[in-house]
């Protein structure tokens, strides 16, 4: 599926669009049930993008190796949930006392910016490797 493809561009569009929407709640107002289904979905994008780079860069990985690792990603965006919180909490109010108009906004942007340059620069990586490859078939 080309969305477990973590270098194509259906994956980078429907990531950021989640890492985007997730940023933009403010946690610390959510109550016990809106708290324990922000968690889960944040929870749920962190295994899913570990599904999609583990099968996109490491593709000889057995499946139940990568079930394995998808779901201790999953396992440790729900146990550093808390943690996470607290440092989003802090980031929001310092951007607050700093005068940013839309705190969440730049947030969200600013995480979503960071998911597009790593899969930018993946690509990169990807291209130069290929490149690599290509030069020593023809050596031979």
């Amino acid at each position: 599926m080309i969305l477990n493809d973590a270098r194509s561009v259906p994956h980078l569009v429907v990531s950021s669009a989640a890492t985007f929407a997730l940023s933009l709640v403010d946690p610390r107002r959510l109550d016990r049930e809106g708290l324990r289904a922000y968690r889960v979905a944040n929870a749920t994008l962190a295994g899913w993008m570990t599904w999609s780079i583990l099968s996109t860069d490491t593709p000889d990985l057995s499946r139940g190796a990568r079930v394995g690792a998808t779901a201790g990603g999953a396992a440790l965006g729900l146990l550093s949930a808390r943690w996470s919180e607290r440092v989003d909490g802090r980031l929001y109010d310092t951007l607050s006392r700093w005068g940013a108009p839309h705190p969440r906004v730049v947030i969200a942007t600013a995480g979503t910016a960071l998911g597009v340059l790593g899969w930018w620069r993946s690509r990169q990586d990807a291209a130069k490797e290929q490149d690599s490859v290509e030069d020593q078939e023809l050596d031979v």
